[in-house]
């Protein structure tokens, strides 16, 4: 790792691979590939995280999403012998992934940390054959069977099944005056609440 600002050598690193910091993050994969300004698929593809896959071969199962869900469903579908497929845009995990403790869980009445929980139902669902990639899902072609899913990459998988898990995506109101909103909070307690909660409340 070359950190632009602290380096001191870095502008000979540049000039030696012809890049300028218009292509910054720059990954230079095993000295001899250069990737300017990479996706997530550029990457794992260029550290053989994505295997190949036969697209003439139609899938029991494809999953769209690696959250909590999408891993789940992996995990289940390949251990009862399914041949799965699970499309991942960006890691593992999703926005679980990011949580430093999840107390809600089954199985775990300590808690676990959302990276670890990732980890564990990546690993699973290897172990049980489920094949995980760093690809963005771009289209689903429903009027045959089996259905297509296509990728960004170019690749169309075919599938008898397919899961979409791609998780929620927070929307916000189209107000202009919306973030005065933000910081202001009001809490109103009955009486009776407010005399038994008086500690906590403090």
């Amino acid at each position: 790792y070359v950190d632009l600002g602290q380096d001191s050598d870095v502008q000979n690193l540049l000039d030696s691979f012809q890049i300028d910091a218009s292509h910054i993050p720059v990954l230079i994969c095993r000295g001899q590939v250069v990737l300017r300004n990479p996706n997530n698929q550029e990457i794992a593809e260029c550290l053989g995280l994505n295997e190949s896959i036969d697209q003439t071969q139609a899938r029991d199962l494809v999953v769209v999403g690696a959250g909590p869900s999408g891993l789940a469903a992996a995990v289940y579908g390949a251990s009862e012998g399914l041949d799965v497929v699970v499309l991942e845009t960006s890691s593992p995990g999703g926005q679980a992934g990011s949580s430093s403790k999840i107390e809600n869980y089954l199985g775990f009445p300590t808690g676990i940390s959302g990276h670890d929980l990732a980890g564990r139902a990546y690993m699973q669902a290897q172990k049980f054959g489920a094949k995980i990639l760093i690809a963005r899902a771009t289209r689903i072609v429903c009027d045959h069977r089996p259905y297509i899913v296509e990728a960004e990459n170019g690749a169309r998988i075919p599938a008898r099944t397919v899961l979409i898990a791609t998780g929620a995506q927070y929307r916000k109101l189209p107000l202009e005056t919306c973030h005065n909103l933000k910081a202001p909070e009001f809490i109103m307690v009955q009486p009776l609440w407010k005399d038994n909660c008086a500690e906590q409340m403090n």
